[in-house]
């Protein structure tokens, strides 16, 4: 009768004579701080580490992993050869998993598609990851995630290592940018008083619309309906008119130039003719608001003033001649 040889142990049994099996090793771990526990390649063996644990170990490389409360430490690349006798000493340090987020790219214009990637580095390795976005998850290590409004948002990544439990979270932020609104103006030039028709929008939808109209008054509106309209610039001038628009905590500008000129003044002269000394009338008027009103007489003599009032009135021409005023 033949006798067959004991089977070998499984993972995490003590140390047995190696005449069983000359296919594993046996590795001898010893923590500090004491009392922790071990884990062999991802697998929670329910071996502490009280006292020196002995582990009759296939031949191979393993990686090992010893939990005492928050403290850590994981080792790889351990290499166990048949019948061979082997100690291992940890020193326990705090658990550390420090997720990384890469996104690409991390700001655009909407519908914004963004490749996230998660990693982490530290003592222990994350193998489950959870992703938190403003309207929906994800559970893959990389994952794409399509952005439709304008905003700044937040996203998380949360790394889990399964098996001790330990985890944590980092964020950062992914702008979706506002679109440079449209603003047309119908004319963009003419003769005081001018009345201007406003024709604005934007690809996306702003909450807020703000005009600058250039001459200090604003038009203030939640959407473009608020904007669009007709307005008269009654003095002549250059007026930029810049438009805001935003959303969400994102803006964006544009501008359009107006030009609104003088129109010709008026000169009404009466009489235009008589015998020296005469006495002359002078009446002047113009629209555009002008703020500064010069008279020549056609005899070298000038009247200037800031407004038609103090241009209206009787001058006298002693000596006959022929005058041109201006």
């Amino acid at each position: 009768m033949s006798l067959s040889a004991t089977p070998p142990p499984v993972v995490g049994t003590d140390e047995l004579p190696l005449v069983y099996n000359r296919s594993r090793g046996t590795l001898t771990i010893e923590t500090d701080p004491a009392g922790a526990i071990l884990f062999v390649d991802k697998r929670d063996i329910n071996r502490t580490t009280d006292a020196p644990a002995a582990l009759y170990l296939p031949t191979g490389t393993h990686t090992i992993l010893a939990k005492k409360d928050n403290l850590v430490n994981t080792t790889g690349g351990v290499s166990v050869s048949a019948g061979e006798k082997r100690a291992l000493a940890l020193t326990l340090e705090e658990a550390q998993i420090i997720p990384v987020i890469s996104a690409s790219p991390g700001q655009g214009l909407t519908p914004l598609r963004v490749v996230f990637n998660g990693s982490a580095t530290g003592n222990i390795e994350a193998d489950t990851w959870n992703w938190t976005f403003y309207d929906g998850k994800a559970t893959s290590r990389n994952t794409t995630h399509t952005f439709s409004q304008v905003g700044i948002y937040s996203v998380v990544l949360n790394a889990t290592n399964t098996i001790t439990g330990f985890s944590n979270e980092t964020s950062r932020n992914i702008t979706v940018l506002m679109p440079e609104p449209v603003l047309a103006l119908s004319p963009d030039a003419g003769e005081a008083p001018l009345s201007v028709a406003l024709n604005v929008s934007c690809r996306d939808e702003p909450t807020a619309w703000n005009l600058s109209l250039g001459d200090g008054r604003w038009i203030n509106a939640t959407s473009s309906n608020g904007i669009n309209s007709t307005i008269s610039y009654p003095q002549a001038g250059e007026y930029t008119l810049i438009l805001n628009v935003s959303a969400n905590g994102c803006s964006n500008e544009t501008s359009q130039a107006i030009t609104v000129s003088m129109p010709e003044p008026g000169l009404s002269v009466s009489p235009v003719c008589g015998l020296a000394p005469l006495d002359v009338r002078i009446e002047a008027a113009a629209s555009g608001q002008p703020t500064a009103w010069n008279l020549s007489l056609g005899d070298g003599n000038w009247i200037n003033a800031t407004r038609s009032d103090d241009l209206n009135r009787t001058v006298t021409y002693p000596q006959a001649g022929d005058y041109t005023s201006l």
